[in-house]
């Protein structure tokens, strides 16, 4: 479910849209967005599949 979840939302370019802050400077107070974190994690969880059905 969660590899098809991140094919069918993967852009054009082949990368992901991420519009949340990615992590919390203080609550209520500042935020921190890490751009990198939303190309990393899904083509590391990406990678890890394929990895284990090939096999």
């Amino acid at each position: 479910r969660g590899v098809n979840y991140l094919v069918s939302t993967q852009q054009p370019d082949g990368s992901w849209d991420e519009t949340e802050f990615t992590g919390t400077g203080f609550p209520s107070h500042f935020y921190l967005k890490y751009h990198f974190y939303q190309q990393y994690f899904p083509l590391l969880a990406l990678g890890r599949y394929q990895m284990s059905v090939s096999s």
